[in-house]
């Protein structure tokens, strides 16, 4: 008699853990319309490239979502300036409360969203980022769409 509890206690635990995840599946990975994320962008060196060259090398910075079709972004984009005898440290650029649009991705999943700011140094090269939230929505996966560039967004 006791086996047989045991029995009926496990399956209706275990089918109430499956409900549950089932019911909650199409939201595990959603793009998140609220809160903030931590950044870091790393940009490739502009290898085969004239020298001398000034390049954004990384970005350190944080996303805060509004909706799900704004955010804004405060950053500090570290500057090199590249030459044939070697790297030094180049211009900074700074950028805080910028607005950050947010469109659907072209993966055409709820997880894919595009993301497009204006960096106030160039105002007519807007950045423009492809997004994929992964990890149960708490890590954004960032890819230059605009420039070559890759990073994460952790919340």
């Amino acid at each position: 008699m006791k086996t047989n509890l045991k029995q009926k206690f496990l399956r209706t635990v275990m089918g109430g853990t499956v409900a549950l995840l089932l019911l909650s599946a199409p939201n595990a990975f959603a793009f998140p319309s609220r809160g903030t994320c931590a950044v870091l962008i790393t940009a490739p060196v502009p290898v085969g490239a004239t020298f001398p060259r000034s390049e954004i090398y990384n970005v350190l910075g944080k996303i805060t979502f509004n909706s799900d079709t704004t955010a804004t972004i405060d950053l500090l984009a570290v500057g090199a300036q590249y030459t044939e005898n070697g790297v030094s440290h180049g211009t900074d650029e700074f950028g805080s409360g910028l607005l950050v649009d947010i469109i659907a991705g072209g993966l055409g999943s709820p997880e894919s969203k595009t993301l497009t700011f204006i960096r106030p140094e160039k105002p007519d090269y807007p950045v423009v980022i492809n997004a994929y939230s992964v990890n149960g929505g708490r890590t954004i996966l960032l890819q230059g769409a605009s420039s070559p560039f890759s990073g994460v967004c952790q919340f």
